[in-house]
């Protein structure tokens, strides 16, 4: 439900805000919880992806240029 803009009074709005401060801590808290393991796991995709990326370059360098070591 949506309070249109100056019904609210002054004293209730500071109430819900008071009383919607430990939900806001409380989430906070759990984004920085979370914050190494998303780091982590975001650092290991642009690893995978570069370590990927080299290999097919390399892959397909290989496959357009004429071999050696055939006679």
């Amino acid at each position: 439900m949506h309070t249109m803009e100056g019904f609210l009074p002054v004293e209730h709005a500071i109430g819900r805000s008071a009383a919607s401060l430990p939900f806001l801590a409380w989430g906070l808290a759990s984004i920085k919880k979370h914050m190494h393991s998303l780091q982590v796991a975001l650092g290991a995709g642009f690893i995978g992806y570069f370590l990927g990326d080299a290999a097919m370059r390399e892959r397909l360098r290989r496959e357009r240029s004429p071999s050696d070591t055939t006679s």
